[in-house]
């Protein structure tokens, strides 16, 4: 199943109807959704001093650069003012607002991530945004995240503005590497050599092949150690590789998220270095494990040992969903 295919099955499941058409019918009745967890956006300004460049401009460190440098350290100042409140900060811009006394307003984007309990949260069928928050609750979290973001900042800066941008939801879709191993116990029967023309070769052949019906409708490519002679205690022996699509929510995922716009085109939300949680991560290997496990194998197999493990490279972010509320 490709990204795509993938987001659309889960947008289907998620919305649970079709786009609407614009007739002048009756909007459906809402439908009752699970918790949700939101990130919140916030556009910041505080206003910041910066000194004359003391290097001499052009002859020394470019006034571009010396100003770049001071408004890194107001950057670092707000990451470490806000994280400890729970929020996600990047620079935006910094403009003059008075030369003359080097005032300047630096700007900055802020996120929280909410969480909203079902009974705050529905989803309308076909209509275009898939899910809502109620007005109330969300008004109230739009609020304590203001007062929140104030109190960080007010002892030690002048804030200029706090301003709600916007909410998402979404889910990140990951390309994901696993490799395993499976271990076979199966004797083949002289009946079966028979069937295969008196050759073992062909049973094995035969054999093999079964695994591979079973394995490779989920996704799974199988190679088979053993293709010649019997092997010692009839345990046959099969590497596995599988490439599968994983999503994850906004909880479960990390990086730039800041600076991640309404609408940006995938290619530039890649370069956000946008991470999945090795924790759930771990999780999706393991239920994939499990459902290697409840594979059903031929009649007289016996299963010895099962791996499955990820292939040690960065997991490839193949897709996102744009869910706004």
């Amino acid at each position: 199943m490709n990204t795509r295919t993938y987001l659309a099955s889960l947008d289907a499941h998620r919305s649970n109807g079709n786009s609407l058409r614009l007739t002048n019918q009756t909007p459906p009745e809402p439908v009752r959704e699970r918790h949700k967890t939101v990130r919140l956006y916030f556009s910041v300004s505080v206003l910041c001093l910066i000194p004359p460049n003391p290097h001499g401009g052009r002859h020394g460190v470019p006034d571009a650069e010396w100003e770049g440098g001071c408004v890194e350290r107001v950057e670092a100042d707000l990451k470490a003012r806000l994280s400890m409140a729970g929020f996600d900060v990047a620079y935006r811009e910094h403009v003059p607002i008075d030369e003359g006394r080097r005032l300047y307003v630096a700007r900055f984007a802020v996120t929280a991530l909410c969480s909203f309990s079902a009974d705050q949260v529905f989803a309308v069928r076909n209509a275009f945004s898939r899910f809502r928050i109620k007005k109330k609750p969300l008004l109230k979290e739009k609020g304590v995240q203001e007062t929140k973001i104030w109190n960080a900042l007010k002892s030690d800066y002048v804030v200029n503005a706090i301003s709600y941008e916007y909410a998402a939801s979404r889910n990140f879709v990951y390309q994901v590497s696993m490799a395993g191993t499976v271990e076979l116990k199966y004797d083949i029967s002289p009946s079966q050599i028979s069937a295969a023309g008196g050759r073992v070769r062909d049973a094995i052949e035969y054999f093999n092949g079964e695994i591979a019906d079973t394995l490779e409708p989920s996704g799974f490519s199988v190679m088979p150690q053993t293709t010649a002679r019997r092997p010692k205690n009839n345990i046959y022996k099969f590497d596995l590789n599988l490439q599968r699509y994983f999503a994850f929510s906004e909880e479960d995922v990390s990086g730039d998220l800041a600076l991640l716009d309404k609408g940006m085109p995938l290619s530039e939300v890649a370069s956000l270095g946008i991470d999945c949680d090795g924790d759930v991560l771990r999780e999706h290997v393991s239920s994939t494990r499990i459902e290697l496990e409840c594979c059903d194998f031929p009649q007289g197999s016996d299963v010895i040992r099962i791996t499955l493990d990820l292939v040690d490279s960065d997991e490839e972010l193949c897709d996102y969903s744009n869910d706004l509320v």
